[in-house]
């Protein structure tokens, strides 16, 4: 298993890890498997942040990522994600999480960042200001 699936510790934040050796086909359903489980134990909105810093990606994983997450949209869409944060430096990957933003790949709400503390700073100064679902 290359990835994990956490809750920070009194925060309302899921955080995902995806490690350098990510196979998309062969992890990707069970990370999304559990992802969501983790969201059902929330009592509440979450941000939900995927770390992407270790991986690379081939233009063929974005696609089939792309393609599995508009299929398997029920992560991007509980009831307890207030926000999507992507963290990668990956040009491809960075386009991709754009893209999911349109109305054709379901219209979520992401935000791109280049490193995790960028990320957690962010979802940390939104709870502060008191932006909840």
């Amino acid at each position: 298993m290359n990835y994990s699936v956490q809750t920070l510790p009194d925060e309302p934040i899921v955080l995902v890890t995806v490690g350098a050796e990510h196979s998309v086909g062969a992890e990707s359903l069970q990370s999304m498997v559990e992802t969501l489980e983790t969201l059902d134990a929330q009592p509440g909105g979450v941000f939900l942040v995927y770390n992407l810093e270790e991986v690379s990606f081939s233009l063929d994983d974005v696609v089939s990522a792309i393609t599995m997450a508009t299929r398997q949209s029920r992560v991007f869409e509980h009831r307890n994600v207030m926000e999507i944060l992507i963290v990668t430096r990956t040009t491809l990957v960075k386009i991709a999480a754009n893209r999911m933003s349109s109305p054709l790949f379901g219209g979520h709400k992401m935000r791109v960042f280049e490193s995790l503390d960028s990320a957690l700073t962010y979802a940390r100064a939104t709870i502060r200001r008191g932006v909840r679902s």
